[in-house]
């Protein structure tokens, strides 16, 4: 589900390109200075009655050389995501269809600090309930 949300985020906010400025999973500290960064700290949960559905958490980080551009976007994905109900997401690789009943964020974007390289980070985490779909 972390390529697809990826994908989801990619799709509808041109200004975030996967592989580029928007990275799955985790980052190295060479991937470029100004980029959006979606991963899976603590997974989620299943739910045992219904097998096709997930509570998935992911962290949303962000990081630029300037505050305020990391800042800004990291408050344009949570203000596209936070809240998103009813979206079928995208497939990718031929892998599962998914929906995105609803994505609700746990907490607001905050400051974390600077990393090695003194680029400001902020974060975000976000629930994701998504349902296995069929058809196109």
């Amino acid at each position: 589900m972390l390529k697809e949300t990826a994908k989801l985020i990619s799709d509808n906010i041109p200004a975030f390109v996967i592989g580029t400025n928007l990275i799955e999973g985790h980052w190295l500290q060479e991937t470029q200075d100004r980029c959006v960064l979606i991963s899976e700290p603590v997974g989620g949960t299943g739910n045992f009655y219904v097998k096709d559905f997930a509570e998935k958490i992911f962290q949303i980080f962000s990081r630029s050389t300037t505050y305020y551009t990391a800042r800004a976007d990291i408050q344009t994905i949570y203000d596209w995501l936070h809240g998103a109900a009813g979206w079928d997401m995208p497939q990718v690789d031929g892998g599962p269809l998914y929906r995105l009943n609803t994505a609700e964020a746990i907490q607001l974007p905050s400051y974390i600090g600077e990393d090695q390289l003194k680029r400001f980070l902020f974060s975000f985490n976000i629930r994701c309930f998504i349902t296995k779909r069929t058809g196109s």
